[in-house]
């Protein structure tokens, strides 16, 4: 094509036909230009292309943690539970004068049992640094923002205070009232407690306190936890509609 285009450019100069090759060499420009312009739509796409894989990889990675978060956050949810049941049981065995056995070891380690559940920010922070704004649905956005940022920040300055009020007034007391003994291992993630004087437990009203305080703020936590819980299931929806209306 390009010999062609040489051939009929030089004939036209050797026959010194001006309008015809000036004619000629505009349309040979226009013809670059615009090879020139589908070359960079065609870039452009590619581009696109390109990016559009690498925003639904990301989309697909957030939807992936957020499913394996939300079956942790399940789990620490029946855990605050069991932890209040073990607390209640204890106060009502105390308040009752029964008899000491060894099953209540399990319950007084799991009454004070500390767990909180935490999620992974890795796959938001790269959607973040990203650019959220690929993103089409803002109410996914918003889920997003508030599930990793408002609602985590709140939650850690929860967990700091209540492990402020944990290491300062709750152990030195418990260490004086029980031995520590073995550790479960999953599912219960705690320490079996021994009392060292079970009957002097029974009116030691500082220790139930203790319990009834460590009731309280589990439920404290567990409001929130709820609310996180509520919309991570949102997320869990708007994240699988924002895929498949990329893949369509």
């Amino acid at each position: 094509m390009i010999p062609f285009f040489r051939k009929l450019r030089k004939q036209l100069a050797d026959d010194n036909n001006t309008l015809k090759y000036m004619r000629y060499a505009i349309g040979e420009i226009v013809l670059v230009v615009v090879g020139i312009l589908i070359a960079l739509q065609i870039n452009n796409w590619n581009e696109q292309r390109k990016s559009r894989k690498v925003e639904t990889n990301i989309l697909k990675e957030l939807l992936v943690i957020v499913q394996s978060d939300l079956e942790f956050q399940y789990f620490g949810k029946n855990r605050r539970i069991a932890s209040n049941a073990s607390a209640q049981l204890i106060i009502d065995y105390l308040n009752k004068g029964l008899p000491y056995n060894d099953s209540l070891n399990f319950h007084f380690g799991n009454a004070e049992a500390k767990f909180n559940g935490n999620i992974r920010y890795q796959a938001y922070q790269k959607a973040k640094n990203y650019g959220l704004d690929f993103i089409e649905s803002d109410s996914l956005k918003y889920e997003l923002a508030w599930t990793y940022e408002t609602n985590t920040n709140n939650l850690i300055t929860l967990s700091n205070d209540y492990s402020l009020y944990y290491n300062i007034t709750v152990m030195p007391i418990i260490n004086q009232l029980f031995e520590i003994s073995d550790f479960i291992p999953s599912p219960y993630y705690i320490n079996l407690m021994i009392p060292i004087d079970y009957e002097s437990l029974k009116t030691n009203s500082l220790y139930k306190n203790i319990l009834r305080t460590s009731i309280a703020k589990r439920n404290e936590f567990e409001f929130i936890y709820e609310r996180r819980i509520s919309r991570m299931e949102k997320l869990v929806v708007l994240l699988k509609h924002e895929i498949e209306h990329r893949d369509q």
